[in-house]
């Protein structure tokens, strides 16, 4: 039977196919076993179109079968499936409207949003939860209101979903060109997962907004960058090495002049891995720091922005005790010109 699916949905085999799904639907109003039911859903799926959706919407009253004929029909598409889909909402039993409330997000139907608004505020959980996926899928700005806030008495499963929901949410409004509504949405759960344990909720916020705004995000990335969370701290120093020109760098320079020896030494990797040379004088600034931390981001740094230029530097801080400042120096000049290197090594070797 699949394979005849597959057979009959070839370029050029319309009058074929259409047998085929004729014969499928035949087949299904026969009344077979509900597991054989559930099997040529599957195949109309495969190989129906508009002619198949209609015949199909009986079969979303029906427990067993709504998800097979739930996903046909979402599969299908088109205005028909989405207006027969909301239509059956309302009749179908619970464990149904489930398959259909999915099938509505996954078509990302506009029209199911006021019914979706409603159902969202359900006092049946699995409802809820899937009204709330739903219209997280369909991104309309109407839904914001629902889905910024949790019930108090919210399961852990649905508290712990919402983040990601609202951000999936912000990421369909962009993709919609509705950047304010998305830059908001992404702000607030930025904002307001700043714990350890929520890095990664606010990183992928933080990149929806740098996707979203480009080089414009960099203020966003600044402010992140100083975040006690090294997660979050992390993901927005790995997202700057390639955000903005000359005039980001400066910036970079400057917040990392102000900043403790910790963001100091992160911020002159990223400047490393960034690769604007118009940081390498306070790279090179940096190599002096008392803070063995901040030399030992440096070295790396200066190597790369500066190549052989800041051997002399490097050669400086020959002598130093700290194991790891050793090997960090000892792979800055395995990088460099082996005829520059061995006689600046035997010199100071003598």
């Amino acid at each position: 039977m699949n394979g005849l699916a597959v057979y009959a949905t070839r370029v050029g085999a319309g009058p074929e196919r259409l047998l085929f799904v004729r014969a499928l639907l035949e087949a299904l109003a026969a009344g077979p076993d509900k597991e054989v039911a559930a099997f040529l859903l599957t195949q109309v799926q495969l190989a129906g179109k508009a002619e198949a959706v209609a015949p199909m919407a009986k079969y979303l009253k029906d427990e067993a079968l709504s998800g097979p004929a739930a996903a046909a029909i979402r599969t299908i598409g088109g205005d028909e499936a989405a207006r027969i889909l909301l239509k059956a909402l309302d009749a179908a039993p619970p464990a149904a409207r489930l398959s259909i409330v999915d099938a509505l997000g996954g078509m990302r139907s506009p029209g199911a949003v006021k019914k979706l608004l409603a159902l969202a505020e359900s006092g049946d959980e699995p409802l809820r939860r899937a009204a709330r996926s739903a219209l997280a899928d369909i991104g309309d700005p109407a839904a914001a209101p629902a889905l910024s806030k949790v019930p108090i008495d919210a399961s852990y499963a649905e508290r712990t979903e919402a983040p990601s929901l609202y951000l999936r949410f912000a990421r369909r409004l962009a993709e919609a060109g509705k950047t304010a509504e998305a830059l908001a949405a992404a702000r607030s759960v930025l904002g307001s997962y700043t714990g350890p344990a929520e890095s990664q909720v606010a990183s992928e916020a933080l990149a929806l907004v740098v996707s979203t705004l480009a080089d414009k995000a960099v203020p966003d990335v600044l402010c992140a960058a100083g975040s006690p969370v090294p997660g979050l701290r992390g993901a927005a120093l790995e997202l700057a090495t390639s955000l903005g020109g000359k005039e980001t760098t400066t910036r970079w320079v400057e917040k990392a002049a102000a900043s403790e020896p910790g963001l100091r030494a992160a911020i002159l990797s990223m400047l490393g891995r960034r690769g604007d040379a118009t940081a390498l004088p306070f790279v090179r600034e940096s190599l002096r720091s008392p803070d063995g931390v901040v030399r030992l981001a440096a070295i790396p740094a200066a190597a790369r922005l500066g190549g052989e230029s800041v051997m002399p530097d490097l050669l400086g801080l020959i002598g130093k005790e700290d194991e790891r400042e050793v090997g960090a120096l000892k792979t800055a000049l395995l990088g460099f010109n082996g005829r520059r290197v061995v006689p600046e090594a035997l010199r100071l070797l003598d």
